[in-house]
């Protein structure tokens, strides 16, 4: 398998199919679309590469759940929930205080996440 990072996709380099944020190694005999593929195409890290993640863009503050007043920082603690909940962000920042060398990619993709989610809530809140 090849695990895109936070906030990517994966799209093949050849023909431009997204596959979301994995995919495992192997040959591709359909594209997306269900048209067949001549010759098949290897997936590897070769032939595919990451891409920021389409859907963040359709994300709207009815889907996060908010409604009537709501501020910059509601938006941006409702898109980081998408990923990680109150007690997982907590978790993560103590065992990155308490063993850093440990947890440090763990804690840098949890703030990539935050950085993805400060950006989806400036839209939102430039769309009111």
């Amino acid at each position: 398998m090849i695990y895109a990072s936070v906030g990517q996709v994966l799209r093949n380099k050849v023909n431009g199919d997204i596959y979301g944020e994995s995919v495992g190694i192997g040959y591709i005999y359909y594209a997306n679309d269900g048209s067949k593929i001549e010759p098949p195409i290897l997936l590897n890290e070769n032939t595919l590469e990451e891409v920021d993640d389409p859907t963040l863009d359709d994300i709207t503050a009815e889907m996060l759940g908010l409604e009537g007043e709501y501020g910059y920082a509601d938006v941006k603690a409702a898109v980081v929930k998408m990923h990680y909940s109150y007690d997982d962000q907590i978790a993560l920042i103590l065992n990155y205080e308490e063993e850093p060398e440990v947890y440090e990619e763990a804690y840098m993709e949890m703030q990539h996440w935050r950085d993805i989610a400060a950006r989806v809530a400036k839209r939102i809140m430039n769309e009111r």
